[in-house]
C-alpha cells in the first residue's frame, strides 16, 4: 500500500513522496511478520526511494536504496523486483 503511494506521489513530483516512503518503512519495521510478501513490500518502497533519488540527482543515495532492495529480496521469489533493482544499479554505476 505504501509502495503504491510512493510511486503515485513520485509521478506527481510532490514533496510528500519522500515522507510517504519513510512512513512506509517505519510501519514495516513495526510489523512482526517477515514473510515473502513483507519483503516485496519493503523492496517496492526502496525502489520508489531509489527512483525519487534519481529524479533529484542524488546518485549515491539512489544506489544505496537499490542495493538495500536487492538485499531484502529473494531473486527466486521475486525475479521482477530483483530485475528492477539491478536495472537501477546499472543506471547508478
Amino acid at each position: 500500500m505504501f509502495a503504491l503511494a510512493v510511486f503515485l506521489h513520485r509521478r506527481a513530483r510532490r514533496p510528500t513522496s519522500w515522507r510517504a516512503a519513510l512512513d512506509g518503512l517505519a510501519a514495516c519495521r513495526k510489523l512482526p511478520r517477515r514473510d515473502a510478501g513483507f519483503r516485496e513490500q519493503v523492496a517496492q518502497i526502496l525502489l520508489g526511494l531509489g527512483a525519487a533519488q534519481h529524479a533529484r540527482g542524488r546518485l549515491v543515495r539512489m544506489e544505496r536504496a537499490y542495493r538495500q532492495a536487492l538485499r531484502v529480496l529473494s531473486e527466486a521469489e521475486s525475479p521482477h523486483l530483483a530485475g528492477l533493482a539491478c536495472n537501477g544499479l546499472g543506471v547508478a554505476l
